[in-house]
């Protein structure tokens, strides 16, 4: 049996070698829009992009109506996270709110979390709970 070339084979093949190269990147890119989007300060888009796991993991952050400062970091993508098609990282919240006590006087307060997270291929995902930092 003589082998032969075939376009059809090579566009199948083409296609296939294309979804896999758009499997691993595209967790990344997620990942990158979410930093960007927190380092430049737009944190209802940011909360948009995470998934509902956050609100049920963290209400109280959720229904805080403001985030002082959010960030995010993200691992480089190993070969299981790869096949897996996930970008591993942490996101750090500072919320801060303001309480008016029985008494009629006002206390300002600030809580700092951290949350390990995962970009897939569209959203950010809380994947475990989160833990209250110290403040610095």
């Amino acid at each position: 049996m003589k082998l032969r070339f075939s376009l059809k084979t090579l566009l199948v093949l083409l296609t296939f070698a294309a979804l896999i190269c758009y499997w691993q990147t595209r967790p990344s890119s997620v990942a990158a829009k979410f930093r960007e989007t927190l380092e430049g300060g737009d944190y209802r888009f940011g909360r948009a992009m995470l998934d509902d796991s956050f609100a049920t993991i963290h209400a109280e952050i959720d229904d805080a109506g403001s985030w002082d400062v959010a960030s995010a970091k993200f691992q480089k993508q190993s070969i299981a996270d790869w096949l897996a098609g996930r970008c591993r990282g942490e996101l750090k919240v500072c919320v801060g709110l303001v309480r008016i006590e029985e008494n009629g006087g006002m206390v300002n307060w600030y809580d700092n979390y951290s949350y390990p997270i995962e970009a897939t291929g569209h959203r950010i995902a809380v994947v475990g709970k989160g833990f209250m930092l110290s403040l610095p």
